[in-house]
């Protein structure tokens, strides 16, 4: 996973940081953590993070800046390790 950038662009990604629960994190972190449990595969990581912080913007709790614009590198098959929490 990687954030998502235009063709020619990819020098100009930033990635930003925010007061969660009192304690600065990188707003990518803070939501790949937040949702990587319940992730089975690459793909359904990336879909819960962009839903989790889809909610977040619409709540006003992130900018459209803010909010992770991600994509996926290699293999879309790739399964996470474990077994997701419920």
């Amino acid at each position: 996973m990687a954030m998502k950038s235009e063709p020619g662009a990819e020098l100009a990604c930033k990635a930003h940081n925010k007061v969660f629960e009192k304690i600065e994190r990188g707003i990518i972190s803070h939501y790949a953590a937040k949702t990587m449990a319940q992730a089975t595969t690459i793909v359904s990581w990336v879909s819960m993070i962009n839903e989790m912080s889809g909610k977040d913007f619409s709540r006003g709790l992130i900018t459209d800046l803010e909010k992770p614009s991600l994509q996926i590198i290699g293999d879309l098959s790739a399964k996470l390790p474990g077994e997701p929490s419920k």
